[in-house]
């Protein structure tokens, strides 16, 4: 078999190994933000909705040890695919991969009262039942709640990829039905000098 034949062959086997390890890595941090949303949701639900200055601390309290959580599980995922995607790229030695730091808590608590209590008030202000404006407002919350932890996986990977010497660039991981122009542009691979310029 001729020498590029052999390449092209293994980098190709390399692409799809990657392609599969980041759709694995995407669908892991799917599952672990719909498990945040829903447990948000079921803490919001606990809200005495007829004294809400009074019950809104505690509730608070366990969103944010909630949050706190699932941030260090976002973490630990990015950090394992970081590692395991370096390696089916066929770059060797250990992976430079970067801890992002804690959450400051008081991005946490803005975020949760922000999203929580003023925007159920906002909701009834505008005319919104009190179950409308508490229904819209979990999503909304639960939402913003499940950006934060996956900001956790977010840092891993952009910290990472900038303190490792022998990342190359970006590419484009499309879905498994692209349009044609996607495909085009994930196909080039490792092309991308920035985040942005990939489209991340």
């Amino acid at each position: 078999m001729p020498a590029q034949a052999t390449a092209a062959g293994s980098a190709s086997a390399s692409l799809a190994a990657q392609s599969s390890l980041a759709a694995g890595f995407y669908a892991a941090q799917a599952l672990l933000a719909a498990i945040a949303i829903r447990d948000v949701i079921q803490i919001w639900q606990q809200l005495n909705l007829r004294d809400v200055r009074s019950s809104w601390p505690a509730l608070r309290t366990a969103l944010a040890a909630l949050i706190r959580d699932r941030y260090g599980m976002s973490v630990t995922q990015a950090a394992q695919y970081y590692g395991q995607a370096r390696w089916a790229a066929g770059v060797r030695g250990v992976a430079p991969v970067v801890i992002p730091d804690t959450m400051p808590e008081p991005l946490i608590t803005a975020t949760l009262d922000s999203t929580g209590p003023w925007s159920l008030l906002g909701r009834i202000k505008q005319g919104q039942t009190v179950t409308e404006a508490s229904d819209n407002t979990a999503v909304t919350m639960s939402g913003a709640a499940s950006r934060l932890i996956q900001n956790g996986a977010r840092q891993v990977v952009l910290q990472s990829v900038a303190a490792d010497a022998k990342a190359v660039g970006w590419m484009r991981v499309t879905s498994s039905n692209p349009c044609a122009f996607c495909a085009m542009l994930s196909g080039r691979g490792f092309t991308y000098r920035t985040e942005a310029s990939a489209g991340f």
